[in-house]
């Protein structure tokens, strides 16, 4: 199941375009000293709508090969193709993925009751065992609503839970009555770390964790460790370096881990490289956080 930290992963690429999977064995050691043991694959932070069927089945190659036995993986196989959608849990099935997540098609504008069927032509014909739906509707243009979670949950036992990338308060409490028994809740906004955990969120989906993965980790064991203080601490800083990466765009991401020598910034299109001067106070930036952060926890 997931809790806790979740990384939501980038997906490095090469001057040539290409998927760069050496640069990606360099990012996973780098999270896994960071203290990262669960992966969120081939969503939104790895540029999942960039990505060819065949490409994202070698991002579960990749990560599958090398799991660790205190692992999760957890592969994002959403898509407007019904059809690929399935194939793609089927071949996370047979490299022994944990998890799959599928988030709600975009593009066309359809009524709930098309959301569920949607859902219901996959959740029928798919073999895994553990399933989280996926709702961020500034980026898909649809909201999948607590009513609907709660039908497609009673008639799917496979459904674990939801990761709901927005800022609404509201709306995650809603989801936290789904069922709380069984549907796990899971936030993308993962900078608001503190209060979701105490509202009962199961854990973050973070992208800033690419980046800075320890800062999270560090924040909820101070949670856990009752460390007021230090929870404090963290949570400010948080804050404010999610207002510094845009509260996840994904070429700053790419940029930061590129100043850190982790790879190269090349996101795919519509993505465009950073000027010069934006690149430059993005750095100016990261050194002051991360100078300032030092000094508070030290």
């Amino acid at each position: 199941m997931l809790k806790d930290i979740v990384l939501a992963t980038v997906t490095p690429f090469d001057k040539q375009n290409k998927i760069d999977f050496k640069s990606n064995e360099k990012l996973l050691e780098f999270w896994r000293n960071g203290g990262i043991n669960t992966f969120f694959i081939c969503g939104t932070c790895g540029e999942m709508m960039s990505l060819s069927i065949d490409e994202r089945k070698s991002v579960i190659d990749f990560y599958t090969e090398r799991k660790k036995d205190n692992e999760h993986i957890c592969v994002h196989i959403g898509g407007t193709s019904v059809q690929n959608v399935i194939e793609l849990a089927n071949y996370s099935q047979s490299k022994n993925a944990d998890s799959v997540c599928i988030v709600t098609p975009n593009y066309y504008k359809i009524s709930q009751e098309e959301l569920i069927e949607y859902y219901r032509n996959i959740l029928k014909n798919i073999p895994s065992k553990e399933v989280y739906l996926y709702n961020i509707p500034q980026c898909t243009g649809l909201d999948l609503m607590p009513e609907s979670l709660s039908t497609l949950s009673n008639e799917f036992p496979q459904i674990a839970g939801i990761k709901y990338s927005f800022f609404d308060f509201n709306r995650i409490h809603k989801y936290l009555y789904v069922n709380p028994k069984k549907i796990s809740v899971l936030s993308g906004t993962d900078h608001m770390l503190v209060g979701l955990i105490s509202s009962g969120v199961k854990g973050i989906i973070s992208g800033i964790g690419c980046v800075y993965p320890d800062i999270f980790v560090n924040l909820l064991n101070a949670f856990k460790e009752h460390n007021q203080e230090k929870v404090m601490i963290l949570q400010e800083f948080a804050i404010e370096i999610a207002e510094i990466m845009e509260y996840g765009y994904i070429p700053i991401f790419k940029e930061s881990l590129a100043y850190k020598g982790f790879c190269e910034p090349y996101c795919r299109n519509p993505y465009q490289p950073m000027s010069d001067i934006q690149k430059k106070s993005l750095i100016e930036k990261l050194n002051s956080w991360e100078k300032r952060l030092n000094k508070a926890i030290n």
